[in-house]
């Protein structure tokens, strides 16, 4: 009788060093699609020898190591939390979450001044107010904003950046402008003229009850990814009691590439590559079920986190943006956001009277994007061709912008009023297409991009966790 693997279990926890486990109480559990992670059993068959019939023979076994991949639905609520540090290596630091548009929606600027006292919405509690310029990269904005309700006046000056009390949000100077004030009601915003085109501005707001996680590379060990272990629980079949379990624990891996899968229609989806040193075998393993806290299991607020701060892509917050091209959003219908970790050949990790891997050394590491976009007009193909929106010519100046996304989840977080969400900022990516434009008959017209965010001097990324953890402390 066939064995279902609905009662297996995938997990993951902080190392403090090669071959130090994961103490219990930071082992997490996390519901996956498929868990492809396993013992490599590196079985050889040695090279064809003259003196014998032309047939296999010499087997023999190079060494052992683990690893696989895994997909999984992210939930935002925890545990994302602990691969996003192991995969990219750093906390840079943990702040008040914000919203960007819950108090005043994205506001068109206009060549004169504007007052705007209506569509405004008031605060939930009081907190500080939280000001975003929405803007293309070549375009410029020096002028202040003002909020007038009960915490205020309040200027957020975007010439000079944040003033006394305040601090700015992102990877980009600048563009967003937290405040010093305490808001309850909100009954005004005053916004300067501009004679750019397409440049906005939205109010949200500061909620400290849930936080902004920020991960990022360390810019003094660039090269430096976490030390995790993981575990994965095969179930035993329900024919008869003599059936068990099999618990595998591998240890000193290191995260080689994770991946966001964004559909415009359905849930965002994560994909893990991991390689590690060693592994353990258990049978009917304590930590083997998928209820309790036996078995080193760090469990707050449930077993498993819950499906309700899984992102969505039609959340109407979301949004993908390329400033490069202008300060509006992409017509984005699917793409992906992945971090590689690129080990040096594992022969080098390899000694001399050992059959395990000595270490996992990363070569290089980059964030790379994929994009598919509706052709809404030959703007963007013509700047990476030409440079310009309205270039005829071809220029051999590569195409770089920043790249900034937003996905959120429909639920609340607990406690607070704003929603799980990950932001991902990339400083400075090229970005090329992908093909031709294909013309395809009865659909729609669709442009493909990708593109790796290149060196840049301050912050290579940020991805932004925000949920109601207040940080995540490495195990040491």
């Amino acid at each position: 009788m066939a064995t279902t693997s609905g009662a297996g279990i995938f997990g993951f926890g902080p190392q403090s060093a090669k071959g130090v486990a994961v103490v219990d109480g930071n082992w997490y559990r996390h519901k996956a699609l498929q868990v492809g992670l396993g013992v490599t059993d590196g079985q050889q068959i040695g090279a064809q020898e003259v003196g014998g019939r032309p047939l296999p023979g010499s087997p023999y076994k190079s060494g052992v190591s683990v690893g696989g991949a895994v997909t999984f639905n992210p939930r935002l609520e925890n545990s994302l939390g602990w691969l996003l540090y192991g995969a990219l290596g750093y906390l840079k630091e943990t702040v008040p979450a914000i919203t960007f548009t819950s108090i005043l929606d994205r506001t068109l600027l206009t060549s004169g001044s504007q007052v705007i006292s209506t569509g405004i919405t008031a605060p939930p509690a009081a907190g500080k107010l939280a000001v975003r310029v929405w803007k293309g990269a070549t375009q410029t904005f020096a002028g202040s904003v003002i909020v007038a309700g009960s915490g205020g006046p309040e200027t957020f000056d975007f010439s000079s950046g944040a003033g006394a009390g305040q601090r700015e949000v992102g990877i980009t100077p600048k563009e967003t402008i937290v405040g010093a004030n305490d808001f309850t009601t909100v009954t005004s915003v005053t916004l300067p003229g501009t004679a750019e085109s397409d440049v906005y501005v939205s109010v949200g707001w500061e909620d400290d009850s849930a936080y902004a996680n920020v991960f990022t590379i360390d810019d003094d060990h660039p090269s430096r990814v976490k030390w995790m272990g993981f575990r994965k629980f095969i179930p035993g079949g329900d024919d008869d009691d003599s059936d068990y379990g099999l618990g595998e624990t591998y240890n000193d891996c290191k995260i080689l590439g994770m991946s966001m899968t964004l559909p415009n229609d359905g849930l965002i989806s994560s994909q893990l590559a991991v390689l590690g040193r060693t592994f353990t075998i258990e049978t009917d393993p304590d930590w083997g079920v998928t209820s309790g806290s036996t078995g080193g299991w760090h469990v707050d607020d449930g077993d498993f986190e819950t499906y309700e701060s899984i992102p969505i892509g039609c959340q109407v917050a979301g949004y993908v943006q390329v400033p490069a091209y202008n300060g509006v959003e992409l017509p984005v219908i699917n793409g992906s956001v992945t971090i590689a970790n690129t080990p040096i050949d594992a022969r080098y990790e390899r000694v001399f009277g050992s059959p395990y891997m000595q270490g996992v050394t990363i070569g290089s590491r980059s964030v790379a994007v994929d994009l598919t976009v509706l052709w809404q007009n030959p703007d963007l193909y013509r700047m990476l061709l030409t440079g310009s929106k309205t270039g005829f010519e071809w220029s051999a100046k590569p195409f770089t912008t920043r790249v900034d996304l937003l996905a959120e989840s429909p639920d609340v977080i607990p406690g607070s009023n704003v929603k799980y969400g990950l932001r991902i900022e990339l400083a400075n990516v090229m970005l090329a297409m992908q093909g031709a434009i294909p013309l395809v008959g009865n659909d729609a017209v669709a442009m493909r991009f990708s593109g790796v965010a290149l060196d840049f001097a301050g912050d290579y990324c940020q991805f932004t966790l925000t949920n109601a953890e207040n940080g995540y402390t490495w195990a040491t």
